[in-house]
């Protein structure tokens, strides 16, 4: 009979180990996942930076092609055969 209890005890104690085991390994994947999510939410704030000075760069390149246009047909229309940069 006693070696049946000490039989259920070293049991009982490796299935909280395991349990303790199990509860662990997810914290450390909690913790993982966690750190994914907040490099992941970096990345998408730096792209979407990105993405902003990229739109303000081709509206720049815009406006002195628009500029460059004005100039160009401004110097032609007073009869240069050059365009004139500046």
């Amino acid at each position: 009979m006693l070696k049946a209890l000490n039989s259920e005890i070293e049991f009982l104690r490796s299935d909280k180990t395991m349990v303790w085991n199990t509860y662990q390994n997810t914290e450390d994947e909690l913790h993982e996942c966690n750190e994914r999510k907040k490099s992941l939410l970096r990345q998408l704030s730096e792209e979407s930076k990105a993405k902003g000075s990229a739109r303000k760069a081709n509206y720049v390149i815009e406006q002195c092609h628009g500029n460059f246009q004005l100039c160009y047909f401004s110097v032609h229309s007073h009869g240069f055969r050059k365009p004139f940069l500046y």
